[in-house]
């Protein structure tokens, strides 16, 4: 069976996007999986944004980040919502969340919020669902290269 100049017209663009698929599926970073835990997360934003993080960068609400009180900074999570099974992968460049006490000041010296694990940038929040709530429980992979 001979393929035709018609058939050919539409072949090549196929072809070429499966090879570029091919080529894109090779050079995405890939993770493996150190360890998980199941814990609540919530977020910050706004009023931070733009503040020094403990990375030494200023906090940007609208990129995938994250503050831990204990992962290394640039270490990368992988969160999933397990009320709606939307992930994302996020870096931690800064340290939290820590208890408050009931004038909303940081307790000294810091320490590691009891219930929640992770706070995520506002980007990572609206891409897990959680901006309204603030809160919901996440299963947190760590990631490494």
């Amino acid at each position: 069976m001979k393929i035709g100049s018609h058939q050919r017209t539409y072949l090549f663009p196929f072809i070429l996007l499966l090879l570029l698929a091919f080529i894109v599926s090779i050079l995405l970073p890939r993770f493996r999986v150190e360890g998980q835990k199941e814990s609540k997360v919530s977020w910050y934003g706004g009023e931070f944004h733009g503040r020094l993080a403990a990375s030494g960068g200023s906090y940007n609400m609208l990129v995938f980040t994250a503050a831990h009180c204990t992962r290394p900074l640039g270490s990368r999570l992988r969160i999933t919502n397990l009320g709606n099974n939307r992930s994302v992968i996020v870096r931690v460049t800064d340290r939290g969340p820590y208890q408050v006490n009931r004038s909303g000041r940081v307790v000294r010296p810091l320490t590691p919020h009891p219930l929640r694990e992770v706070d995520l940038s506002y980007w990572a929040a609206r891409r897990l669902g959680i901006l309204r709530s603030g809160l919901a429980e996440a299963r947190i992979e760590y990631l490494a290269k």
